[in-house]
C-alpha cells in the first residue's frame, strides 16, 4: 500500500488577503483528519493588498504553513511553478487559495493515488459560480480546439487543481520553462492519470485578477507550446490566396495591356497589393509569436525572483 511520507499543498494567492485565513482553515480542516503529515505553500505573487502580510503571519503562527514572496506579479503559472519547486513532499496538491476549487476534493484525489494513480486531474462541472455563460463556453470551445490541435486529451474544465506524484513532479520540472502552460504540460507527461469531477465554489472575497487579456495570453502560451499547425495553416491558406492572386494578377495586366480602360498605375499598384502585402502582416505576427516562444526557452530567466521566504522558528530570507 502507497504511503504519503509528506503532502505538499502548493497554493499561489494574489489580492487575497481577505479570504486567505479562511482558505487556511478549511484546508486545515480536510488535512488533519488525514492523519499525514503536510505543508502548506503558499506563494504571494506581488499582491497590491495585505496578502504577503497575512502569509507572514500565518508562517509565524503554523508550522506547516511556509511564505514565498515574490519581488513583483509574475502571474499564476510562474508563482505556481516557483511554489512546486520548493515542494519536498512525494505526494503534491496544487490548488488557488480563493476556495472556487474546494479542499474538501482532496481526500478524493489522495483516494486514487492511493489505487496507483500518478497524476489526478480534476473537472470542473459547470454551474453558476463557475463563472459567466460567455467565459465558460470561451474555456469549453478552447480546451476542445487544443486538445485536437496538439492531439492531447485535454478536457473543458480542467484547471491548475491536481495532484501529482514526485516522479511526474521531477519530470515536469525538467522542462518547464518560462511561459509555460502546465494544464497542458501536466497532461503530455503521461504517466497513469485519473480525473475527478467537482463543484467550482463560488468565490466569497475580492475579485478574480484573471482577465480576458491574461485568459488569452494563457491559450495562446497552449496553442504555442504544443502544436505547430497553425504555421502549417497560414502557409496553406496564404498558398491558396497566392493562386487566386496569381489568376487576377493575369486580369490585371489584361486590362492594361490589351483594353485603352485601365488608370495608368493602377496594374502595377494593384499587383503589389496583392503580392506583397496580403498575408506580410499574418505571417510576421505568427512567426514573431513562435520566436518569441523559442527566446523565452532559452534566455534562461527565472520564472520568478522570490523576495523573501518564512517559516515558523525561522527569520525570515530576504533575498
Amino acid at each position: 500500500m502507497r504511503t504519503i511520507e509528506l503532502l505538499s499543498i502548493v497554493s499561489p494567492a494574489h489580492n487575497e488577503a481577505e479570504g486567505l485565513r479562511k482558505f487556511t482553515d478549511e484546508l486545515k480542516s480536510v488535512l488533519n483528519p488525514l492523519g499525514c503529515p503536510y505543508e502548506i505553500i503558499l506563494v504571494d505573487d506581488g499582491s497590491r493588498d495585505g496578502t504577503a502580510e497575512v502569509i507572514r503571519d500565518l508562517a509565524k503562527e503554523d508550522s506547516s504553513v511556509y511564505g514565498l514572496i515574490l519581488s513583483k506579479n509574475f502571474g499564476h503559472q510562474a508563482a505556481l511553478v516557483t511554489g512546486l519547486h520548493e515542494a519536498k513532499g512525494n505526494v503534491i496538491v496544487m490548488l488557488d487559495s480563493d476556495l472556487q476549487h474546494p479542499p474538501s476534493v482532496i481526500p478524493k484525489l489522495i483516494e486514487k493515488w492511493m489505487q496507483g494513480f500518478q497524476v489526478v486531474q480534476t473537472i470542473r462541472e459547470s454551474s453558476a459560480s463557475s463563472g459567466g455563460f460567455l467565459k465558460r463556453l470561451s474555456s469549453d470551445l478552447f480546451y476542445k480546439f487544443l486538445s485536437k490541435l496538439a492531439r492531447l486529451p485535454i478536457r473543458p474544465g480542467m484547471a491548475d487543481f491536481r495532484l501529482v506524484d514526485r516522479v511526474v513532479l521531477e519530470e515536469v520540472l525538467k522542462i518547464a520553462k518560462a511561459n509555460v502552460f502546465l494544464r497542458g504540460l501536466f497532461v503530455w507527461v503521461g504517466f497513469k492519470q485519473a480525473t475527478v469531477n467537482y463543484h467550482p465554489e463560488k468565490r466569497q472575497f475580492g475579485e478574480s485578477s484573471y482577465s480576458l487579456i491574461k485568459m488569452m495570453k494563457l491559450a495562446l502560451a497552449g496553442v504555442v507550446t504544443f502544436s505547430n499547425k497553425p504555421l502549417y495553416w497560414v502557409l496553406g491558406y496564404g498558398l491558396i490566396n497566392l493562386s487566386f492572386a496569381s489568376l487576377y494578377g493575369v486580369y490585371v495586366i489584361y486590362i492594361s495591356v490589351f483594353t485603352s480602360s485601365a488608370v495608368p498605375g493602377w496594374a502595377s499598384t494593384v499587383l503589389l497589393i496583392l503580392f506583397l502585402f496580403g498575408f506580410q502582416f499574418i505571417f510576421m505576427g505568427l512567426v514573431g509569436i513562435y520566436i518569441s516562444a523559442i527566446f523565452s526557452q532559452v534566455n534562461h530567466m527565472p520564472f520568478s525572483i522570490v523576495a523573501e521566504r518564512h517559516r515558523q522558528n525561522k527569520n525570515a530570507e530576504r533575498l
